[in-house]
């Protein structure tokens, strides 16, 4: 379930979405990389980051007016704790960073 505000309440198997858009008059080659930026819980990053099974990071050829959506898949393991974590999107292409955003999942697991 995408929230508008660009927040993820998890609980497993939660897929998120996002997408790029080549604005320039130009094909570039495109590629993300996801990076957990910070945290409510004891995390480290590279368990944060272990949550996400597919799309930690992708390419693509992008022509002018073209668009890409990507898929990010999370599956928390039943012992996570309940908290928030916040992770990066940086878009490069050929030229340096395209944009950044960030967005949240909130893990909340029933006892």
């Amino acid at each position: 379930m995408q929230i508008p505000n660009r927040t993820l309440l998890v609980v497993s198997g939660l897929f998120h979405g996002f997408g790029i858009k080549n604005v320039l008059n130009t094909s570039y080659n495109f590629k993300y990389n996801i990076d957990k930026l910070d945290s409510t819980c004891k995390i480290s990053n590279e368990k944060a980051m272990s949550f996400i099974k597919i799309g930690k990071n992708e390419k693509i050829k992008l022509n002018p007016k073209d668009q890409k959506i990507w898929i990010i898949r999370f599956e928390i393991p039943n012992d996570a704790e309940n908290c928030a974590i916040r992770y990066g999107v940086n878009v490069t292409f050929d030229k340096g960073l395209y944009t950044m955003n960030i967005f949240d999942i909130f893990i909340n697991k029933e006892n």
